[in-house]
């Protein structure tokens, strides 16, 4: 029976404007300075994304925030640019509440155009992190009203629009943003993995190729890049690349996950198991390794550990249809024809094309004895572009 592995993409990356972080790797967007003045020190009001820019990891930000509350207690010039900063460094550390008060005091004092449209940048930012969609739109609306090429606030409604599948509206803004600022690759980043997200696998590998080009280190463009080689049937070139990804930031699951899959096609299934168990270690979220290693103790005929990674899967992300699709097989190897079928009928609940279920599912009703339905199955198969063996 044939085991579907499926490949992970790193998630698109947004832009707020103080401190930046989308999948935990270093970013490579520029921090944006203003005119403000403290003594000799000159604070730049800082972008956020989804990134942590220029590695702020928790010591970092730690450090950042004592930083900044001096600067604030001695109630100077640069006061406004030193709440924006400090709530950067509360993102870092996961304390929205307190970032988000910051961003309201900074907003109460400033009244530049430039410095203001960093704080609603950033404030919308942190609306899209809590899912707060609509919030965030109207942030990043404001902002390209005072400055329609604010490439921060396009990437960031483009992440928006990722999200509610507006693919167009995303494109369109990543466009926008590219033509504003085209040296900037965690924006080609982005539209590659739109590209992808549409199924134009020769854009998306020419935009991840750009953006590693421009940032060499730029570990996700990279991953990236080799989810898409994946999709591709490049699998060599798919493994090397993620190799690079992996030798710059070792703590990337997703490319762990990915290249598993591409030695998975090139029939190195111990290389295979060993990456989603790495994924699984780094990331004991990433509901695709469990599902990609479930297959692999298929192909073993160790059904009981399959059935404990793919339950996992399900578990971590109940919506995704291909979960179910290894468990029916799972199920079917262990001749537990009625698990089966519902596993089956749930994968095609969530996804009407997969139409291997539906072959599978056929399979299932013959054991069970139902001749109607297996034969109604097949004929599914085949309309759909089937073909039966």
């Amino acid at each position: 029976m044939k085991i579907l592995l499926l490949p992970v993409a790193v998630s698109l990356f947004g832009f707020a404007g103080l401190a930046q972080t989308p999948a935990s790797h270093p970013s490579t967007s520029p921090a944006q300075n203003v005119s403000v003045q403290e003594g000799d020190e000159f604070l730049p009001y800082l972008y956020l994304s989804d990134l942590l820019p220029n590695g702020m990891d928790a010591e970092r930000a730690t450090a950042s925030i004592e930083k900044y509350t001096q600067v604030i207690a001695a109630k100077g010039k640069n006061v406004g640019a030193a709440y924006n900063n400090r709530a950067t460094a509360y993102i870092a550390i996961g304390k929205t509440d307190l970032a988000l008060a910051d961003l309201d005091a900074a907003l109460a004092l400033e009244s530049q155009p430039e410095e203001v449209a960093v704080l609603l940048n950033n404030q919308g930012y942190i609306y899209l992190k809590r899912g707060l969609f609509r919030e965030a739109l109207t942030n990043f609306d404001k902002v390209l009203e005072i400055d329609a090429d604010n490439v921060h606030a396009l990437g960031n409604r483009a992440t928006l629009h990722q999200r509610g599948n507006q693919l167009g509206l995303a494109l369109s803004d990543l466009e926008r943003a590219i033509a504003a600022d085209p040296k900037q690759p965690w924006l080609l980043n982005n539209r590659g993995m739109i590209h992808l997200t549409m199924g134009n696998l020769a854009l998306a590998a020419r935009d991840l190729e750009s953006a590693a080009e421009i940032d060499p280190k730029f570990a996700t463009a990279l991953s990236n890049l080799g989810y898409a080689l994946n999709l591709q049937g490049d699998f060599q070139r798919s493994v090397a690349t993620l190799d690079r990804a992996i030798s710059i930031d070792p703590k990337i699951a997703a490319a762990y996950s990915n290249r598993g899959l591409s030695y998975y096609r090139l029939n190195k299934p111990n290389e295979a198991f060993r990456d989603f168990t790495k994924a699984i270690e780094l990331d004991p979220t990433l509901a695709r390794a469990y599902n990609n290693r479930a297959s692999i103790y298929v192909d073993q005929q160790q059904f009981a550990a399959a059935r404990r990674d793919i339950d996992k899967a399900i578990e971590l992300d109940p919506r995704d249809p291909y979960s179910y699709n290894t468990r029916g097989n799972v199920h079917m190897h262990l001749e537990m024809w009625d698990r089966a079928v519902a596993d089956y009928t749930k994968a095609l609940e969530l996804h009407p094309k997969l139409i291997m279920c539906y072959q599978s599912r056929a399979i299932a009703y013959d054991e069970l004895g139902d001749k109607a339905k297996a034969a109604a199955d097949r004929r599914k198969f085949v309309e759909m572009g089937g073909t039966l063996k």
